[in-house]
């Protein structure tokens, strides 16, 4: 923001992330947005950072080929996750729901955006309408998710499509470092 002019989320002010929520995922930015910071922190730091594949972040998600239901094993564990909570915490605040690779928060605390379109998994037959199909996927689920919705559970697996275009509290973004 500082560096580009980039326009700061609007629940910033003075171009920071309000008082105690510096460590917080930042939230309110389009797909374009968390694009726009990937180019901006490859030229930093002389790398290539990009949004995740829904593939590879289900991968991540599920242990690589353990295709865990959870980031932490198969079991629903209270406590792992930044589920059902007014508000999302710091990054990395729930240690035990960590992948086998050390990564936080894949489910909840927010949505997170992908650079992957609507599609159907390989396999299902369904066809996307025309009319969605510029939707992008968004993966986690997020501090309000409920784990014991019935409909929609909170796994692994959940799933959710967007436009590109949609800036809500919450939903953020990671990034991938590809390797060279």
């Amino acid at each position: 923001v500082r560096e580009t002019n980039h326009e700061a989320p609007g629940y910033w002010s003075g171009g920071k992330p309000p008082f105690g929520q510096e460590l917080w995922p930042v939230v309110t930015v389009s797909q374009e947005d968390a694009n726009e910071f990937a180019a901006w922190r490859s030229k930093r730091d002389g790398a290539i950072y990009r949004l995740p594949t829904e593939e590879e972040w289900e991968y991540a998600a599920r242990n690589g080929s353990q295709e865990n239901l959870y980031p932490w094993g198969n079991d629903w564990r209270e406590g792992n996750a930044v589920i059902k909570e007014a508000t999302p915490s710091p990054v990395g605040s729930h240690p035990n729901g960590r992948n086998k690779w050390g990564v936080s928060d894949l489910i909840g605390n927010v949505w997170e955006w992908t650079s992957s379109k609507v599609s159907s998994y390989p396999g299902n037959p369904v066809v996307v309408p025309a009319a969605t199909r510029d939707l992008v996927t968004i993966r986690g689920a997020c501090y309000v998710s409920d784990p014991k919705k019935v409909d929609n559970p909170v796994t692994s697996s959940m799933r959710e499509f967007i436009p590109a275009t949609t800036r809500t509290p919450l939903l953020g973004f990671r990034l991938v470092k590809s390797g060279s």
